[in-house]
């Protein structure tokens, strides 16, 4: 095949090179554009080639007509974006540690790792190493429709990856001030400080008043625009439509008859006051309807039903609340959101109640098991047999091994996120569906990420598995896979998975599927690498690693480094398949 004319070769990799016109030379400093095209495959370099040669030529005639290349102070407005993403997800994260307990976990390891992550940070700044950046930079540019057009070994690129480590330095100081409870602290470094304001203009302010343009279906009561709200809601399966009727209808029944504008925050402490007294599936339990005879009827127990859990008030109740109220603001219905800010304030996580990795003796009991070298039968997966089971319950382990993924996200996955990045095969961990009745979810937005298919599973078999639901027309790759009723895939699979757990002996109090990820994380680290690399495969929010900054497909280096992780000790061969065996 024919390369591009401006495509070159050098040490098995390809190289994008193209001299600039003498016009320019001044203006640029150099008299040649040269960048790596990330490949040593000649046909993605072609393609990568000529994409590289357009994005010259714009370049070339935007400076003719005076336009400007990656100047300071655009480089100076990325930096200070960036620094101001990375503190807002912080701030998110912290928040969403008090209810999601895996979150708790995150921001406890993150607390633990942030002196090494600061001194790594530092290293990289002393040694001009942008390695750890390149990522970030090269979505802000192509955000702005700069992404072909900056050399990435130019001196704009160098300083805008530079500016990004100083950045996520500050980041680290005011993620560190804030573990000691300071949220106030401000940036040292120049580049990062805000730019001073113009002096203030000094005009008379009106005193607040009440909003008067609300319509006059503010009158009504919140029942009243329960289905106009859900209308405006897409996307929503059956049981998170049911959820925010059962959610509201208890909190008119709570509050009392009210129009919706006449709602206060009070009113919302209220409902979230009687919810902590209010026992869990009191309709079943106790044969009453309201939650006012639920709690009297409770109280006058010798021993009393639990309640519901701070987790469940902020989560299937709280949550929907604020989320209509929101909405009621939007269109003229409220003056404001009463229901901002008020949550239920949950336990600390203890660390007696997080999760263990699996040992590697563990390991090797599980896939040493009867589901995995001959069960009686796809009932009695625990007893032996001669049958040998392939379906989800053989995978799903497997996958949560060597992908870290959560459960829910590997029991919606479709066979389209099966994708070839570089040359090498990824899992598509997105919100993208091929399936229009059947939404996927996230648990966080770092939650998008592309996670390398390991030897390991590929050696096991499982592209056959793809291509085989590919041939049976099959949108996801595990169609047996029921959803639970909360409508989660994992609600179903982790009770059945504790329960084969318990069945060939290897369960213990702190041992979960959640502890496959565990297992993961210390795989990532003991391959050594690097700590932006580990937290974007892990799809970790780690002071800000989410957002759209850092869940864009890896770098080829990512890639290839992911192949280094193992676990020394683990023996799977009798799982080893030829390709295309059945």
């Amino acid at each position: 095949m024919t390369l591009h004319s401006h495509c070159t070769r050098r040490d098995g990799r390809y190289y994008f090179r193209v001299r600039i016109p003498t016009d320019l030379v001044k203006m640029l400093g150099r008299s040649e554009i040269r960048k790596s095209l990330g490949t040593s495959d000649p046909k993605v370099a072609r393609r990568r080639a000529v994409r590289a040669s357009g994005g010259a030529l714009r370049l070339f005639d935007r400076l003719r007509l005076g336009g400007d290349m990656l100047t300071p102070e655009m480089i100076a407005d990325i930096v200070r974006s960036f620094y101001e993403n990375w503190l807002n997800e912080d701030n998110w994260a912290r928040h969403l540690s008090q209810i999601v307990p895996e979150m708790a976990e995150e921001l406890t390891r993150s607390m633990k790792e942030r002196a090494s992550k600061e001194q790594t940070i530092i290293d990289n700044l002393a040694r001009c190493n942008i390695d750890d950046v390149r990522i970030y930079a090269d979505n802000f540019l192509v955000d702005v429709d700069m992404g072909d057009e900056i050399d990435e070994e130019g001196v704009e690129y160098r300083d805008l990856c530079h500016g990004l480590l100083r950045a996520l330095l500050e980041v680290s100081r005011r993620a560190a001030e804030r573990d000691r409870g300071i949220f106030y602290g401000q940036p040292t470094d120049p580049l990062v400080s805000p730019p001073p304001s113009p002096p203030p203009v000094w005009t008379a302010t009106p005193a607040t008043r009440p909003r008067t343009d609300l319509g006059p279906e503010s009158r009504l009561d919140c029942l009243a625009h329960v289905d106009a709200f859900l209308a405006e809601k897409k996307n929503l399966t059956a049981k998170s439509k049911a959820d925010y009727r059962k959610s509201l209808a208890t909190f008119a029944e709570v509050i009392g008859s009210k129009s919706v504008a006449d709602v206060t925050a009070a009113d919302v402490v209220k409902f979230k006051n009687a919810l902590l007294i209010t026992p869990k599936d009191f309709r079943n339990r106790l044969k009453v309807e309201t939650v006012a005879k639920a709690i009297e009827k409770n109280k006058a127990r010798s021993q009393p039903l639990d309640v519901l859990d701070a987790k469940t008030i902020n989560e299937k109740y709280l949550s929907n609340v604020k989320s209509f109220f929101a909405w009621a603001a939007i269109n003229r219905l409220t003056a404001d959101n009463p229901a901002e800010g008020i949550r239920a304030e949950m336990a600390k996580r203890q660390a007696k109640d997080e999760r263990d990795p699996f040992e590697i003796q563990d390991l090797n009991s599980l896939f040493g098991s009867p589901l995995y070298k001959g069960c009686a039968s796809s009932r009695s997966l625990s007893r032996k047999g001669d049958h040998h089971e392939r379906g989800h319950r053989f995978w799903t382990p497997l996958l949560g091994l060597f992908t870290g993924c959560r459960l829910n996200e590997l029991g919606q996955m479709q066979v389209s996120d099966i994708e070839d990045i570089h040359g090498i095969l990824h899992f598509a961990i997105t919100k993208a569906s091929d399936d229009p009745n059947e939404q996927k979810r996230l648990k966080t937005p770092a939650g998008r990420r592309y996670v390398p298919i390991h030897p390991e599973l590929q050696s096991m078999g499982f592209l056959d598995h793809v291509a085989e639901a590919k041939r049976r027309g099959h949108v996801r790759l595990f169609p047996a896979w029921t959803m639970g009723k909360d409508g989660y895939f994992s609600s179903p699979f982790s009770k059945w998975f504790s329960r084969y757990l318990n069945e060939i002996g290897t369960k213990t109090g702190k041992t979960s599927f959640h502890s496959f990820r565990h297992c993961f994380a210390d795989a990532l680290r003991n391959a050594e690498l690097q700590d932006s690399v580990r937290d974007y495969f892990m799809g970790h929010d780690d002071g800000g690693v989410a957002g759209r900054y850092g869940s864009s497909k890896p770098p080829e280096s990512w890639s290839t480094a992911f192949q280094r992780l193992g676990y020394e000790g683990l023996d799977l061969s009798h799982l080893y398949k030829p390709q295309g065996t059945p």
